[in-house]
């Protein structure tokens, strides 16, 4: 992926990882990382699209997104209050 968004998503890798506290990684790991969050955005945008559809509009809202990242299993759900 020799684009914008790969080189993006490369920036974004490497500053998550530098921020959780590593000082470097192999490019193998960078990549690796790098395609597991193409995918995840891939499979987000998928998600919400969809449910925009099946709320009957074409383009999708924050909400939409939101809910795509919920059916992803990305927000924690806490069913009970103590």
């Amino acid at each position: 992926m020799e684009d914008f968004a790969g080189d993006a998503c490369r920036t974004v890798v490497a500053q998550i990882c530098e921020a959780v506290g590593f000082h470097s990684m192999t490019q193998s790991a960078s990549e690796t990382l790098t395609d597991i969050l193409i995918k995840f955005i891939d499979e987000m945008g998928f998600q919400a699209h969809s449910l925009a559809e099946f709320s009957g509009r074409t383009e999708c809202n924050v909400l939409d997104v939101k809910l795509a990242i919920d059916h992803m299993g990305s927000i924690p759900r806490f069913p009970f209050k103590r």
